[in-house]
């Protein structure tokens, strides 16, 4: 089986449909970003707005993000699309302590969906 590695943007006119849904994915971002959240106190949430060429806030969209390293434990990592070419990633502390989450690369996808 042949693979394809995503560069940038990836569009397909008529969609690509996953499972059983009508849903079709129509275009899909990926790119790699270094993130420096800083300082997180106990239960709080720290956010950092990432520029991804093209994404719409108007559409449907799934976002898939990773770290290239290990999170700190207790760290819960999403994201989401915020504004046009806007993708947000949010950095959720979940222990009892302030963390300091030092400068990081992250993965980040964007599926962008239309029924």
């Amino acid at each position: 089986m042949a693979t394809t590695t995503i560069q940038n943007q990836v569009e397909v006119p008529n969609g690509i449909t996953v499972g059983g849904t009508s849903d079709k994915i129509h275009k899909i971002f990926a790119q790699s970003s270094t993130i420096d959240f800083g300082s997180a106190s106990a239960g709080a949430i720290v956010t950092s707005n990432v520029s991804v060429a093209g994404v719409d806030e108007t559409k449907n969209s799934a976002v898939l993000v990773s770290c290239q390293s290990a999170l700190t434990a207790g760290l819960v990592l999403s994201g989401r699309v915020s504004a046009a070419n806007t993708v947000q990633l949010s950095l959720l502390n979940t222990t009892s302590g302030t963390i300091n989450e030092a400068g990081k690369e992250f993965d980040i996808v964007v599926f962008q969906i239309e029924a």
